[in-house]
């Protein structure tokens, strides 16, 4: 960034402050799931452990979307707020408008590592977390500033999806292997009752 002069430092660091305050809930989503994933995995409730993420995914989904239309509704109020001009107001604008969609995946990172974290995978959330700020970043900045500051941006973002769809896909696969893992660890899986259908009874069935 600093290689793109004081505007463009400027810029990522008005995007640094954006950050924060308009997707705090997805941050704050990170550390409320999971005590509820635990406290349930523990309970043998696997399908509430499914039905929170599948939530918390679709909160994440649905907020971000919300945040991500308004922060380009607000786009001109913000960049006159903080006086930005030049390559920091093309890059506020590029964030408002495009980048700012890809926290949906960084949401989507913190779901997951919540769940690697509460139900026995601390490794997976470290490899990803190291590799969101790493792969997920050199690479893909060096590749966008090609098309200058705001390439770097468009880059930053894009790292972070990849790393976000990764992250979710292991997930799924640990959540389709939480039986296995419990009966291993002991733990009873709550299995729920099946209704019997309103259109027979025990003694059709023993016909």
């Amino acid at each position: 960034i600093a290689d793109f002069g004081d505007d463009a430092v400027a810029g990522w660091a008005i995007v640094g402050r954006i950050i924060p305050l308009a997707f705090a809930a997805i941050f704050a989503l990170s550390g409320a799931v999971g005590p509820i994933l635990a406290q349930n995995y523990g309970a043998g409730r696997l399908d509430r452990v499914n039905s929170t993420m599948r939530d918390s995914l679709v909160f994440t989904l649905v907020y971000v979307v919300a945040m991500w239309a308004l922060l380009a509704a607000l786009k001109t109020p913000i960049t006159l707020v903080f006086s930005a001009d030049g390559d920091a107001l093309q890059m506020i604008e590029v964030f408002c408008y495009l980048v700012a969609g890809t926290q949906i995946f960084t949401g989507f990172l913190f779901v997951a590592n919540a769940a690697f974290n509460n139900l026995d995978h601390p490794v997976y959330s470290t490899l990803f977390n190291w590799g969101r700020a790493t792969l997920g970043v050199i690479p893909f900045a060096h590749v966008g500033s090609r098309w200058g500051a705001e390439g770097i941006i468009i880059g930053w973002g894009v790292g972070g999806a990849v790393f976000g769809i990764l992250a979710l896909v292991a997930c799924f696969w640990v959540l389709r292997r939480l039986p296995k893992q419990a009966a291993r660890e002991g733990i009873s899986v709550y299995v729920p009752p099946v209704a019997n259908s309103p259109f027979s009874s025990g003694r059709g069935a023993g016909l």
